[in-house]
């Protein structure tokens, strides 16, 4: 993973452009949405769709840890989506961080719940660097955002995370 720089003349420049509010305002999507049942039914309604249409196919994988399931799956090494030891190392590492978790995959995306997001400007700024380099793709098409502390704006207090590799 790469590391932000951590220089205090980073930190306070990155203060100087933070946007007014700390809701992402350049975001496509709701990233708050949270799992909830049905009144009287075991009806379980996720906010996941990773852009799928049609059959959905929903799979139990025999992993020890969340992480491992696209390393056991062999999933990316395609076009711009990482080898899925990539996959397993920064999902591992996010894990620790943030309690991200693996909730939906499709061909071209994933989707993750946060259970522990980042709070801090400097903690989602460091997400938000490690993320670009996981997946730059969706840096500008899931979250438009224009530069690092625009993405930093979308994932502080997010408690889904989306990916998508072109």
């Amino acid at each position: 993973m790469v590391r932000p720089p951590t220089s205090p003349s980073v930190t306070e420049r990155t203060e100087l452009v933070w946007p007014a509010s700390t809701r992402c305002g350049c975001c496509r999507h709701q990233l708050t949405q949270r799992v909830s049942q049905a009144s009287g039914t075991d009806e379980l309604r996720l906010p996941y769709h990773c852009y799928q249409r049609g059959q959905v196919t929903l799979a139990l994988v025999p992993a020890a840890h969340n992480w491992q399931v696209p390393v056991l799956l062999s999933y990316g090494y395609f076009n711009d989506c990482p080898h899925p030891s990539v996959h397993g190392a920064a999902l591992r590492h996010w894990h620790k961080q943030f309690g991200l978790d693996a909730v939906a995959m499709a061909p071209d995306a994933m989707e993750f719940t946060v259970s522990r997001p980042p709070r801090t400007r400097r903690d989602a700024l460091a997400f938000a660097w490690e993320y670009a380099t996981y997946c730059a793709d969706g840096v500008d098409a899931v979250y438009e955002a224009d530069t690092a502390v625009g993405m930093a704006a979308c994932l502080i207090d997010a408690e889904v995370v989306r990916a998508w590799w072109d």
